[in-house]
């Protein structure tokens, strides 16, 4: 018995010593193991497959509106629907001040942070990128209930039989190793692995363990238990008593028990989390393989429809009609070029427009010649989001103006500089320039109505297809803007 007492005091000293540690640590960030998943364009998988977590989860958009949520989120935080992350988790009427989670939408990293919310239940929270829906990036938020973690803690600050007590009856497994063997077992471990408790004590650890995880599992367990700094998280597949596998996180530390050294391990069960990652991931795959197969049918109608022009290019057609053919065709090579830069932007729902017009320009560049004759084509503004219809369009109206001013603007040659420019204005409309610094327009010249074919394409994108409006001067140069809803 006074072997006992002294082992369970040893205990109780190291787990103090972990709560300080996991302190230290909770003040950065630890990066979980998650990629982003595009969200897919036909239907909405459900939360259903978080629901096993003993805890909740949510899919968060950057404007805090909350886009789902698991039963169990329901269920512990209330009705969710039309309403935002900081109403239902923090009973606010303004987004926090300092929000871990937000820095997912800053830098695109993992996050983990502890949270208690207003019932004093402990959390684990973990944030992942979760692709985007409606042009908005989501974050998928799961929180991991470490409520009986935390009063385990205090249990054993305060004394040896509400220890005992917490011990038995928290929601995580508990397992003390020691040589590979299990010398301590609580009731939910044995409940996970699907041993009686006094039969899990009696084993060796290996049983337990996926051959496909068994060696590196029991590696780490010697090298934690010969003092090496390691990852206090990972995760593993176990086995249970009737072979089923199952997905688990592991926080270990080193202690003593019995007067030698050991690990202390809590599991938690995430097969659920795994199960929902696998899903997406399938679905991820699923939705790019459909992009491009669109993209390859898209380029090679624009193959087809280029090559049925081409005969009336040949010698002796009609000059004007020629002309006519092959901008319909350089109008085609760019839709196509266009198409291509946005599937490889790798996003169905919002584009960068200020990356897109860069691309775009760069490749027009080339094709009409710029650099021989001493024009330079630059871009500039801040990120500017839209969607790909619109990018489309704004490609479109690129091609045209670029074009015709590196046709009229500079009928002496350099050098000269057209300039791209797109930026978000104060009401939120969006604002695209083309400028350059050439000769300017003809005297008189109006674009309503348009007097040629690229005019009037020009007005109809920009008044039709996006809604918008067109001004255009002609100071020092021949300066167009479009300005639209994005």
């Amino acid at each position: 018995m006074d072997d006992d007492n002294a082992g369970r005091t040893r205990l109780r000293a190291e787990l103090e010593r972990r709560r300080r540690d996991d302190e230290r640590l909770r003040s950065g960030s630890r990066a979980a193991a998650a990629s982003p998943v595009p969200w897919p364009e036909a239907g909405r998988p459900g939360l259903d497959v978080w629901d096993d977590l003993p805890g909740f989860a949510f899919l968060l958009a950057d404007d805090h509106s909350i886009r789902g949520a698991s039963r169990r989120f329901g269920e512990r935080f209330g009705d969710w629907s039309g309403r935002n992350c900081y109403e239902v988790l923090r009973h606010r009427s303004e987004p926090c001040v300092v929000c871990p989670t937000w820095r997912v939408f800053e830098t695109g990293d993992p996050q983990r942070w502890d949270w208690t919310d207003h019932d004093g239940r402990s959390y684990e929270v973990f944030d992942y990128p979760f692709g985007e829906e409606d042009g908005r990036p989501l974050v998928l938020e799961v929180g991991l209930d470490v409520t009986d973690r935390k009063r385990l803690e205090a249990s054993l600050r305060e004394s040896e039989d509400k220890y005992h007590l917490a011990l038995e009856t928290m929601g995580e497994g508990v397992v003390v190793l020691q040589d590979a063997r299990i010398k301590f077992a609580n009731a939910r471990a044995g409940r996970m692995a699907g041993y009686p408790v006094d039969e899990l004590r009696t084993g060796s650890i290996a049983r337990l363990i996926h051959p496909d995880d068994r060696e590196p599992i029991l590696q780490r367990h010697i090298e934690r238990i010969a003092g090496r700094e390691l990852p206090e998280v990972y995760e593993c597949r176990l086995v249970r008593k009737d072979q089923t596998v199952w997905w688990a996180q592991v926080r270990g530390a080193r202690l003593y028990w019995d007067g030698r050294p050991a690990t202390l391990n809590f599991i938690t069960d995430i097969t659920a989390l795994k199960t929902a990652q696998q899903t997406l991931e399938a679905t991820r795959q699923e939705k790019d393989a459909v992009a491009r197969e669109m993209h390859h049918r898209f380029q090679s109608q624009i193959q087809v429809i280029s090559s049925l022009l081409s005969p009336q290019t040949s010698p002796g057609r009609d000059p004007d009609g020629v002309r006519a053919v092959t901008k319909a065709q350089s109008r085609l090579a760019t839709l196509g070029l266009i198409q291509d830069i946005l599937h490889r932007s790798g996003s169905l729902t919002h584009v960068d427009l200020h990356a897109f017009a860069r691309s775009l320009t760069d490749e027009l560049g080339w094709r009409f010649g710029a650099p021989a004759a001493g024009i330079d084509l630059e871009v500039n503004g801040p990120p500017v989001y839209v969607d790909p219809g619109r990018a489309t369009c704004c490609g479109l109206i690129v091609h045209e103006l670029v074009g015709n001013a590196l046709k009229n603007a500079f009928p002496q040659g350099g050098p000269g500089l057209i300039s791209v420019g797109a930026s978000l204005e104060s009401d939120g409309a969006v604002q695209l320039t083309v400028t350059d610094n050439g000769v300017g327009l003809p005297p008189g010249w109006d674009a309503s109505p348009p007097s040629s074919l690229g005019q009037a394409l020009v007005r109809r994108l920009v008044e039709d297809r996006l809604g918008g409006r067109l001004v255009v001067a002609s100071e020092s140069g021949a300066r167009f803007t479009i300005t639209f809803r994005p």
